[in-house]
């Protein structure tokens, strides 16, 4: 039933523009559309996922702070239960800038910090960690992304589900103005900034994504992050 929630909110961003190269970081399943399925990168936090499409399997493991996608390859990326499972949320981040074109958008899900869902062990968005607000919107600005909304959904506490669709469409339906501030999840809109675009990072493709980016995988040349230490000079 959460994904029927949430799926109103979510799968018509995945699906907005014609032509498009996307593509999916975490676990975006429950929301893609089946007429337009996307390869979706797994973090190494999360295990190894093996998810079939139309045309084989879609995902691949990679670590979170190292794509195996060239830059600015993508015009839209998804990042659903993801971002709160891996080590270092800012370098996630910053590669999902770096794999986006100029003016890319991402859209992000995030479990949100004040809710009666992340208290919960018995669902997903009560595993990793939970943001604010305030939190999350720095940590975009700081990873060269400018915010264009920021949207609460699940407003139905985890108990309520157990009343009914009904209940839960209502909750959803007017939890806006009522418990805006206690929505289980922030779904956030935002775009890549030109100006705060870093080096490509050094990585081997994976091939078997190549196919579903255009065969354009080649193209990764080196990275350096804006923490790594200058080498010292002999």
């Amino acid at each position: 039933m959460v994904a029927q929630l949430l799926r109103p909110k979510l799968t018509p961003h995945m699906t907005q523009g014609a032509g498009l190269t996307r593509a999916g970081f975490g676990y975006p399943f429950a929301f893609m559309p089946a007429t337009e399925q996307m390869p979706v990168l797994v973090p190494e936090e999360c295990g190894a996922l093996a998810y079939n499409g139309a045309s084989g399997i879609i995902t691949a493991s990679c670590r979170s702070d190292r794509w195996p996608i060239a830059s600015e390859m993508l015009d839209h990326l998804t990042i659903c239960h993801g971002l709160e499972f891996v080590h270092n949320a800012r370098a996630c981040l910053e590669e999902a800038h770096r794999t986006l074109c100029g003016s890319g958008q991402l859209l992000l899900m995030v479990p949100h910090r004040r809710s009666l869902w992340v208290r919960s062990d018995e669902t997903p968005l009560g595993q990793g960690k939970p943001f604010s607000r305030r939190q999350i919107t720095m940590l975009l600005h700081q990873s060269g992304f400018e915010i264009a909304s920021v949207r609460r959904a699940l407003f139905v506490p985890p108990v309520g589900l157990k009343l009914g669709p009904g209940f839960a469409g209502l909750m959803e339906k007017y939890g806006q103005n009522w418990f805006g501030m206690f929505g289980g999840v922030m779904i956030i809109t935002a775009i890549k900034q030109i100006y705060a675009m870093h080096p490509p990072a050094p990585m081997t493709p994976i091939k078997a994504l190549s196919g579903w980016l255009g065969g354009q995988m080649g193209d990764v040349r080196p990275h350096h992050s804006p923490h790594d230490a200058p080498d010292k000079m002999s």
